[in-house]
């Protein structure tokens, strides 16, 4: 409990006075990025951090450029940050300002993580005939965004949190034979960081065709929206 608190404390820094500075322009290879001098928006600099990346994706979109940053250097954000059908993700988040947005994304990091530890746990105390109630489960659960690994990755807004819940997701509908399901679930994960497409082997160990049926048709289906 105390390590979460502390974490929260950690994430929401950018209260503080002068912690973030706001820029219009965003230096390329090809030189700036302008955003329009009648543009509300503004790039966000802290650290940077992940949830940076995120946030500028978002005006760097609405401004005329591209869904990701394919630029980047050393000392600046990562050269690519993630799958562009994200951005549907994080526009609605945008909307509250840098701070709410960081809230926000936080909020979202520790429920995943919440959630993705009581699938785990329902689904192997299910497997192996034992009975937790489910106020334990869920108690087990919310101690689990304690956990300080996570911990980490709420302090910079990384995806990890997400790609935890979804892996469980997965883990949940393949233990309950749910294999489409388990497929579509584990494209989620993949488009984020695409070792995560790991577990595929087990859909063709299970099923021959509805696991890679569901697989297929997900990442089609993202990539589709991302093109529209």
């Amino acid at each position: 409990i105390l390590v979460s608190i502390l974490a929260g404390t950690g994430v929401l820094r950018t209260a503080e006075r002068g912690d973030v500075t706001y820029t219009k322009t965003e230096d390329t290879p090809d030189g700036k990025f302008e955003i329009p001098a009648d543009s509300p928006d503004q790039f966000a600099i802290e650290r940077p951090t992940d949830v940076d990346a995120y946030y500028n994706m978002v005006v760097r979109y609405q401004n005329g450029g591209p869904m990701f940053n394919p630029w980047g250097s050393a000392s600046d954000i990562q050269k690519f940050h993630y799958f562009p059908v994200f951005y549907f993700i994080f526009l609605p988040l945008s909307f509250l300002g840098y701070l709410g947005f960081k809230i926000s994304w936080l909020a979202i990091s520790v429920l995943a993580t919440i959630a993705g530890s009581y699938l785990l746990l329902r689904t192997e105390s299910e497997e192996h005939d034992l009975n937790p109630s489910r106020q334990q489960l869920l108690g087990m659960s919310v101690l689990s965004a304690g956990f300080q690994p996570m911990v980490t990755n709420f302090k910079v807004g990384q995806m990890t949190p997400v790609i935890y819940a979804c892996l469980a997701g997965f883990w949940w509908a393949y233990r309950t034979n749910r294999i489409t399901l388990a497929g579509a679930v584990l494209v989620v994960s993949t488009v984020i960081k695409p070792y995560f497409l790991t577990p595929f082997v087990l859909l063709w160990k299970r099923s021959q065709w509805r696991g890679v049926v569901g697989f297929i048709a997900a990442f089609i289906g993202l990539n589709g929206l991302v093109i529209l």
